[in-house]
């Protein structure tokens, strides 16, 4: 871990690559992450990024329905 602050860019970041779960993400950056997630900017941005796009059709057998 880094010893700048954990922000909101670090969090997208680490969003972007790991996906919404932070359990998956490394677990020196877990702590600053949850603590980030419960922000009104950090709780909305993993959820924005996994959820399909508006419009998109899921193919036959590729997920829940």
């Amino acid at each position: 871990m880094t010893s700048e602050p954990f922000s909101l860019e670090r969090f997208q970041a680490l969003a972007d690559a790991y996906g919404g779960v932070i359990a998956r993400w490394p677990d020196d950056e877990k702590d600053d992450a949850l603590r980030v997630s419960r922000t009104p900017e950090g709780e909305n941005y993993p959820r924005r990024r996994t959820e399909p796009r508006r419009g998109t059709r899921r193919l036959a057998g590729t997920g829940p329905q």
